[in-house]
Parts: C-alpha cells; sequence; structure tokens
C-alpha cells in the first residue's frame, strides 16, 4: 500500500504599504501534530500585537521571520495550494497599513480539506475580517486546542507541557485582544477588505490624478533606453486613496526633458503640483520576496503656489 504523501499547511500573505507597494509572501511548513492552522493563527496574532507595540507597518519580510523563528522547517512554495493535494491547510492573508487604533487592517480566510486518498473528501472555509476578528477567532480556536491537549494528557504525558504552551499563548493573544477592544471603539467597522487573491493593481482607476506635495529625498536621474528618467518621492498634502490602501508617499516617474529639469531644480522639501497617471510595475526586492509597485506616471510637473 503507497505511504501517505505529507500534509502541509500554507500561508499566503499579500502585504501592502503605505506606498501602495504590495508584496506577496507563500510559505508552507509541514501540518503535525493535529493542531491544524492554531499554530500558524497565534504567531500571527501576536506579530500583529507587536506591529501595534512599535507602531511598524506590516511588511512580508517581518511576518516570514515571524513564522521562521517559530517553525523552522519553513519553506518557499510556489505552487497553487487549490490544486495541491498534499495541503491540509491554506491560510490566506492580506495586511495593510494601520488605521484608527493603531492596528494593521487583517483578513483571513482559512481554508481546511482532507488530503487522504480513498476517503469522503471534505472541506470548510473560515473568514474573518478585522483585527477584533481576527484575534478573537484565535483565541476561541487556542480554547479548543488547550481543552485537547488536557484530554490527551489522560495517557501522554508530554501533552501536559504542550498544554502549559498552549495556555500561554492563549493568555498572550487574550491580552492583545483586550488592548484591541481599548483601541477600536465598539461599533466600529473593520478596514475595507482588500481581498486576499486579487491583485490590487487592477483596482486601479486610469484617469489622472491631480497632487500637490513635497518631494521628500533628493531626485534619482538615469539614463533609461528611451531616454532619461527621474524618480522622486512625494508626500501628498492630501494623499490619494489606491485601491482601499491610504498612499502616504508616492514614488513619481518622469521622463525626457522634465526628468532633468526635476533633477537640476527640486531638492528636498520643494512643494510642487504633479498631474499623472497610476501604473504598476512587478519586481523582486533583495528579500526575493515578488512586490508590485504603484507609481504615479508624470504628464504635467510645476511648482504649487500654495
Amino acid at each position: 500500500m503507497p505511504a501517505t504523501p505529507a500534509a502541509w499547511l500554507v500561508v499566503h500573505a499579500r502585504v501592502t504599504d503605505r506606498r501602495a507597494i504590495t508584496a506577496d509572501l507563500a510559505v508552507a511548513l509541514p501540518a503535525s501534530g493535529g493542531d491544524g492552522a492554531v499554530p500558524v493563527l497565534a504567531v500571527l496574532a501576536l506579530h500583529l500585537a507587536e506591529l501595534r507595540r512599535t507602531a511598524a507597518d506590516p511588511d512580508a519580510a517581518a511576518l516570514r521571520s515571524a513564522l521562521a523563528r517559530a517553525f523552522p522547517g519553513l519553506r518557499a512554495y510556489r505552487y497553487s495550494p487549490v490544486h495541491d493535494p498534499r495541503v491540509s491547510v491554506c491560510l490566506d492573508v492580506a495586511l495593510h497599513p494601520a488605521a484608527d487604533g493603531g492596528w494593521a487592517g487583517v483578513q483571513l480566510a482559512l481554508t481546511e480539506q482532507s488530503t487522504e486518498a480513498g476517503r469522503h473528501p471534505w472541506s470548510r472555509i473560515t473568514r474573518r475580517h478585522g483585527i477584533r476578528a481576527v484575534l478573537r477567532h484565535t483565541q476561541a480556536e487556542l480554547d479548543v486546542a488547550e481543552q485537547h491537549q488536557h484530554a490527551l494528557a489522560r495517557t501522554d504525558r508530554s501533552a501536559v507541557r504542550r498544554a502549559e504552551r498552549v495556555a500561554q499563548l492563549r493568555g498572550a493573544v487574550a491580552a492583545a485582544l483586550h488592548q484591541a477592544e481599548q483601541d477600536v471603539a465598539p461599533g466600529t467597522p473593520p478596514p475595507p477588505a482588500l481581498g486576499t487573491g486579487a491583485r490590487l493593481a487592477t483596482r486601479i482607476e486610469s484617469r489622472p490624478q491631480v497632487l500637490t506635495g513635497a518631494v521628500s529625498r533628493p531626485v534619482v536621474l538615469r539614463e533609461g533606453e528611451d531616454g532619461p528618467v527621474a524618480r522622486l518621492l512625494l508626500t501628498p498634502d492630501t494623499p490619494p486613496v489606491i485601491g482601499e490602501v491610504t498612499a502616504s508617499v508616492l514614488v513619481c516617474t518622469l521622463r525626457g526633458d522634465a526628468a532633468r529639469h526635476a533633477a537640476a531644480t527640486l531638492t528636498p522639501g520643494s512643494h510642487v503640483l504633479i498631474v499623472g497617471t497610476i501604473a504598476h510595475r512587478s519586481y523582486t526586492g533583495e528579500d526575493r520576496i515578488p512586490r508590485v509597485a504603484l507609481t504615479l506616471d508624470v504628464q504635467h510637473i510645476g511648482q504649487a503656489l500654495t
């Protein structure tokens, strides 16, 4: 009889920062111990609490580091979990910058399915939207996991230690939930859902944007295949909403004579008026995480009069 292939737990995260740059993280680890997604949910919850404590934006590399510390067997995952019979749990997460209350926006979709051949197939999906919903769900799952370990402890002494560890995690998540309920007023709706599977760039309107703001860094000029290209970082006076993300910093691209003129005349602090359209560019960062950068292709630029 052929051996049953090892089951996998897959985490797919789509992380968007304040510049509306989106990074995709896809990793997998062995699904062992019968705990399903509970250990990963706990790591995610504590990571979100750490982001709130440090006032840091969500970052795909930081999330990967948190998962790698907890799960040494973590590895990159380059397949589609929907069609992979080895995947027993898929945790699909969308993160974006903090709104009111200082907590990162979060949505998750948790899919669990059977992987044993010859058995009746089954699957279920659980969706949670917003920090309070995610923390409440994690706390409830940890509570069930703790009860399960206490039941196992009747015949397995090692389960006592596991139950103690789960109880510690549940206490930490309960503290984070208490803080979130203090930070976010009752009845406050969660941030708009980004969607865990759709590309943010497909939701961008192509009509020109008119913005004023300050240049935040020296303009970078280079020679491209079609002539000079300049990049500048703009801090808008009124940050635009791109998709469902408020972009507090925009990467602006200028070409031709406008690029040379901007590099020669603009310095950090220069206040400008820009007319341009949104474009998206795919690239891979130094950490090998794929990203989609949203930029403003500049059509006109001039000195702002206000």
